[in-house]
C-alpha cells in the first residue's frame, strides 16, 4: 500500500507530465510558432476575416485565451498595437484603441 507521501509525488508527476503534453507552462526557450502556423491557428477561429488581415469584432479576452498573450504591446493616440513573436518574424495586431477599450478589437493585422 503506498503512504500518502508517495501518492502525492504520484498525483504531481502526472499533473506535470499532463502539462507538457498540452502545452501549458511553455518556458520562455519554448519553441515559437513560424507566422504560417500562427496564422493557420488564427484562421481556425477566425476564418476568412483573419485570412484577410481584417480584425472585425472579436473580443479580446477570447482571442488572448486562443493566441495567448501577445509579446509586447503598444498605443499611440488612438492606435493600439498587439505583437506577437514568431520564429521567423513578428505578426502586429494594428487596432482602435477606443473600440478596444471597451472590448472589441477592430483594426487589422499586419506581417514583419
Amino acid at each position: 500500500m503506498k503512504t500518502t507521501k508517495q501518492v502525492i509525488i504520484s498525483l504531481i508527476l502526472a499533473v506535470a507530465f499532463i502539462a507538457g503534453l498540452t502545452g501549458c507552462g511553455d518556458s520562455p526557450g519554448a519553441k515559437k510558432p513560424t507566422k504560417a502556423e500562427w496564422r493557420a491557428k488564427l484562421a481556425s477561429r477566425y476564418g476568412q476575416l483573419a485570412q484577410m488581415n481584417i480584425i472585425n469584432n472579436w473580443k479580446p479576452a477570447d482571442f488572448k485565451s486562443f493566441m495567448g498573450e501577445p509579446s509586447s504591446t503598444q498605443t499611440v493616440g488612438d492606435q493600439a498595437f498587439w505583437y506577437y513573436e514568431c520564429s521567423d518574424g513578428t505578426i502586429q495586431l494594428s487596432m482602435h484603441a477606443p473600440n478596444l477599450s471597451v472590448g472589441l478589437m477592430q483594426g487589422n493585422i499586419n506581417d514583419y
